[in-house]
């Protein structure tokens, strides 16, 4: 079950992205124009494209993790032991706050072996918090957590943790959680993508706790949110 859970997953994830992103791709070509196309690259004129991306792509990732749900939700049936909701809130927000705590902990730390912290979508949102503040706290701190606990904590770690395996299901989803984010190297080089890895792989098993221990889905968006919150704040005041 939960392979078919997997495969789903990422065969929503993939035909939506795709679905979402080309056309976004499709107009900036035109726009540009073909010659401008050949003369600047295809990358730099999708540089000016970042805010469209982003929203495409967040949008399909929250159109997969619901369609995703649909499909497997009858077969997801069955009681988590469930916490009172105010505790389960202070958890939230605590895993939440100690998630953020440790990448700025694994980003300190790697400034000093030359492998810091390089979210490959960094950039990209940096960029929509300029042209578009309001969106990007809403989709950094709202849709994006909504999107991906639906997929990796209520679908995907949901399916272990009713079968009794939640430590497994916590690995595998933390370890899909991070390639999701960060599928391989990039110009920064491999340190940097491994410090980054890292920090995603804690994030996935801090929201993954979350959910575990809380038996609420809700708990795990917060969590997610204030951590996203957090560095969110961190760029744009820092």
């Amino acid at each position: 079950m939960a392979t078919i859970d997997f495969c789903l997953a990422i065969g929503a994830m993939l035909g939506l992205a795709f679905l979402f992103v080309l056309p976004v791709a499709v107009l900036a070509m035109a726009e540009a124009g073909t010659e401008a196309v050949r003369a600047a690259g295809a990358e730099a004129v999708m540089a000016g494209w970042l805010t469209e991306m982003v929203t495409a792509a967040v949008l399909a990732s929250l159109c997969a993790a619901v369609l995703v749900w649909l499909i497997r939700r009858r077969t997801l049936a069955g009681h988590l032991p469930a916490m009172p909701g105010a505790r389960a809130a202070l958890v939230a927000v605590a895993g939440g706050l100690a998630v953020q705590a440790f990448a700025i902990g694994v980003g300190l730390l790697g400034q000093q072996v030359g492998g810091e912290v390089q979210p490959s979508n960094a950039l990209p949102l940096a960029e929509l918090a300029q042209r578009s503040p309001w969106l990007a706290w809403l989709l950094v701190v709202a849709v994006a957590p909504l999107a991906e606990e639906l997929l990796f904590r209520h679908v995907l770690l949901r399916r272990f943790a009713l079968a009794g395996r939640a430590g497994l299901g916590l690995a595998i989803t933390s370890l899909g959680f991070a390639a999701l984010h960060e599928p391989w190297p990039g110009a920064a080089g491999v340190t940097a993508w491994l410090s980054t890895v890292m920090v995603y792989v804690a994030m996935g098993l801090g929201f993954g706790l979350v959910y575990v221990r809380t038996g609420r889905f809700w708990a795990a968006v917060l969590a997610h949110a204030v951590c996203n919150l957090a560095a969110l704040l961190a760029m744009t005041y820092s």
